[in-house]
């Protein structure tokens, strides 16, 4: 299937959901690169993007493992491995052993991480807040609607961790 985003100006009762879906599937990969392109571009901020989502990930899970973390990055253990390495190697994430099982090895925030990870976020908000500034109010408050009604679509369900992979190995 070929994804195709149509204009739509204003919105209508009859919209339907793929036509949403194919217009959020093509937005967010835009989004993203025009987030890694300024973060690649400002000074001071060192992280690469996979670094930066990985960061995000372990703030928002607290402790995680490895084996985890590479499912919702979406990339191979090995690859999230050598990313945590080299935040590791900058004192951005800590590793240590599960107290319940020594084997498997979890993630945490420094302290350093996370000012670190602050100074990104809010270089990226306010990247994206400038980019918003040519749009109206109102199409802002479209936006923040949007925004607001999709976020508990992609909230795990209660009793269930859907976000994170059952772990079937020690990292």
């Amino acid at each position: 299937m070929k994804l195709v985003a149509t204009t739509i100006k204003s919105p209508t009762a009859g919209t339907k959901s793929k036509d949403v879906a194919v217009a959020l599937l093509t937005l967010i990969p835009r989004v993203m690169a025009t987030l890694r392109q300024h973060l690649r571009s400002t000074d001071g901020l060192e992280l690469r993007g996979g670094q930066f989502r990985l960061l995000m990930i372990v703030q928002t899970h607290h402790q995680i493992s490895i084996s985890q973390a590479a499912y919702l990055i979406g990339l191979t253990v090995p690859t999230t491995s050598k990313i945590v390495d080299e935040l590791t190697q900058q004192k951005l994430l800590s590793r240590h052993s599960d107290a319940a099982d020594r084997r498997r090895v979890l993630l945490s925030m420094t302290a350093h991480g996370q000012s670190v990870l602050e100074a990104v976020s809010q270089a990226a908000c306010a990247h994206l807040a400038n980019l918003l500034e040519r749009l109206t109010p109102t199409e802002r408050s479209f936006i923040l609607c949007a925004v607001e009604t999709l976020q508990p679509l992609f909230e795990p369900q209660p009793g269930k961790n859907a976000s994170l992979k059952p772990e079937n190995s020690s990292t």
